[in-house]
This record gives structure tokens, C-alpha cells and sequence, in this order.
């Protein structure tokens, strides 16, 4: 392996544009974008994964689907649980993305660990990498199928945009939203605190 290519697979002061920017109500986000060779390769491997079949539950990152559609999922339903992680890129962990490579990928474990380091920063997915939405589902996909089983056997509905998680049907209740925090937390991440809906509000519904 060449200077160059140890570089991109480990540093990350030289490989990202790490700047601020301001969202509602004045808060800063932080945000890590990949620059020269390395948005490159971040960019061959994002498309390479979103050629990948994903679950139907999957709105976000998928041609004729958006915020939209993940919303339809839920119109008429009398009962919404509507949850939101915390910071979803900065809590999935780079032992995520190696795993994903190993164990789904059948990367070799060295091979592994090197793309592993190659795209994430300061141990996490960054925040503003094109590779970032579609790492960080397939990272976190032990959790997603979890909470699909979860909604299976109790009949409820589940769509997932990103980082938010809608839930809607008849046997939604403080239960089963005990359960849904249960399965995110034990899967290394925190939920924005969030509302079961009574009635038919799709606008409250994450877009």
C-alpha cells in the first residue's frame, strides 16, 4: 500500500472539509465532507451500495420514493409513532461499518477494517459524505430488521426515512414504544423524544 492510499484508509485531517452550519432554531451541526481522493472513493462506494435491493420499509435513497411516500405509508391511521435518532451518523460507530463489511459484504476481515477506516471520521460516519445515508442504513440494518419483526407481530405499519422511524396501527401503544426504545438503545443509539398520535395527522408525520 502506497503513502497515498495509507492516507486516505486512515487520516482524517487531510481527507475532509469540516465546517458549521446553522439549522432551525439556531442551532450549529457540524459537518465532515470528504474532499479529493477520498470523496472519490466515497462516492464509486455509495454507488455501488444503493444498487443493492433494499427492505420496502426503505423510503429515503431510492429512486420514486421520498419523504412523500413514507408519509402515504401512514394516511387514515388513527394511531402514529412517529421516533427520531439522535445524531444517526455520529452514533453509528465505525465497528458498525466494519461488521457491515464483514459479516453482509463477506469482505475478508482485513479488508474489513480497511474500508471501515476509509469511510468514517474520527470513528463515525461523517455527516456530509454522498456515502453516508446508505452506509449508515446498512450499518445499522440488524436494528432496522428488528424493529420490522417488531411491527410484523403486532400488525403494525413501519417506514423509515433516514433517521426517522414511523410506525402506524391499532396495537401502538406506550408497550410497544418501550420496545421500540429498548431495540434502538441496545443498538447503540438514543431517540429524540417522541408522540403517539390519536388521530389522522400525516403532517406530523418526519418529512
Amino acid at each position: 500500500m502506497s503513502k497515498e492510499e495509507i492516507g486516505i484508509a486512515v487520516q482524517d485531517t487531510d481527507n475532509y472539509v469540516v465546517f458549521e452550519t446553522i439549522r432551525k432554531k439556531g442551532k450549529s451541526r457540524t459537518i465532515q465532507h470528504p474532499k479529493d481522493r477520498h470523496k472519490e472513493i466515497h462516492c464509486r462506494l455509495a454507488n455501488l451500495l444503493i444498487k443493492i435491493k433494499v427492505p420496502n420499509y426503505l423510503h429515503s435513497g431510492r429512486k420514486e420514493h421520498s419523504y412523500v411516500t413514507n408519509a402515504n405509508q401512514h394516511l387514515g391511521e388513527k394511531r402514529v409513532l412517529t421516533t427520531d435518532i439522535s445524531a444517526f451518523f455520529q452514533s453509528t460507530a465505525r465497528d458498525n461499518v466494519f461488521c457491515f463489511f464483514l459479516n453482509i459484504m463477506k469482505c475478508s476481515s482485513d479488508v474489513a477494517d480497511t474500508l471501515s477506516h476509509i469511510c468514517t471520521y474520527n470513528g463515525h460516519i461523517p455527516t456530509g459524505s454522498k456515502l453516508s445515508m446508505p452506509l449508515a442504513f446498512w450499518s445499522n440494518l440488524r436494528m432496522f430488521d428488528q424493529l420490522e419483526k417488531l411491527s410484523i407481530k403486532h400488525n403494525v405499519c413501519m417506514s423509515v426515512y433516514v433517521d426517522d422511524i414511523t410506525f402506524s396501527g391499532n396495537s401502538i401503544n406506550r408497550l410497544f414504544l418501550s420496545t421500540v426504545r429498548k431495540i434502538i438503545t441496545s443498538n447503540g443509539h438514543t431517540i429524540i423524544p417522541q408522540q403517539i398520535q390519536t388521530r389522522n395527522q400525516s403532517n406530523l408525520i418526519p418529512n
